[in-house]
Order: C-alpha cells, then structure tokens, then sequence
C-alpha cells in the first residue's frame, strides 16, 4: 500500500474491532496477537486513533477499545489523516517542497490525478465496508 506499514495495521485493527460482535470493549492483547505484533506497538498505533476520536479507550479489568462512531462513518482517509498526516493528499510525489502551481515538477501533472483519484476514494471507502469484505 502507499500508507506506512503503521498505518496499514491501524486500519487493519479497526477492521477487527468493527467485526467484533460482542458490543464489549476489545482488548488490545488480541488485536497485537491478531496482527501479529507486539503489544506496544499495537498500544502505540491505537493512541491517534483515540486522540483523532475514532476510538475509546477504556482501563480496568474488562478494559479495552471500542469504536467511537458508526463504522459506516469512519472513512479509511480519516485513519490515515490520524496516522500518517495529509501528506499523502498534499504534497508532491517526488518530495519537493515547492511544487505546485505556478512551479510544478515534471512528475506533477501524472500524479494529481491519481492522488485526487486517490483521495476521492480512502473518502468513500469505510471501515464498515472493508470489515464485511475482509
């Protein structure tokens, strides 16, 4: 994918917790044995989550994280604005720090398109959606 990897794996865990049918909170020792990653990691890809409001965060013996909206509102660009920032939605492809019009890059006019393409479609797609097609 073109997101980091820590990004790739906080969609992949509100995959997991949106197909939770438990209505209990989720805990975060099964999302890092589910991924496959240890358990502070985990700790440390959900805490954007939660300050970006797509997660709670509860403590305590039955503690754990549940969704904070409707799966069907959280759109897999809100996961990335979170995780990785809107540089994937802003900036030039190559890094250049001063593409744009009117000074724009040789790569400049093959990439908007795609990134706006892009962008158009981490917008329409939910984690609801991801989670009843994975």
């Amino acid at each position: 994918m073109i997101t980091s990897k820590t990004c790739e794996l906080a969609i992949r865990a509100l995959i997991l917790i949106a197909q939770d049918t438990t209505n209990e909170p989720v805990r975060i020792s099964k999302l890092h044995e589910d991924l496959e990653i240890g358990f502070s990691f985990m700790t440390k890809i959900l805490q954007p989550l939660t300050q970006a409001g797509i997660l709670n965060s509860y403590k305590g013996a039955k503690g754990g994280i549940l969704l904070n909206r409707n799966p069907e509102e959280i759109r897999v660009k809100d996961v990335v604005l979170a995780i990785d920032g809107e540089h994937l939605f802003t900036r030039c492809a190559l890094g250049f720090p001063k593409c744009g019009d009117p000074n724009t890059c040789e790569f400049h006019e093959k990439w908007e398109p795609l990134r706006d393409q892009l962008t158009e479609t981490f917008e329409q797609t939910s984690i609801a959606e991801l989670s009843r097609n994975t």
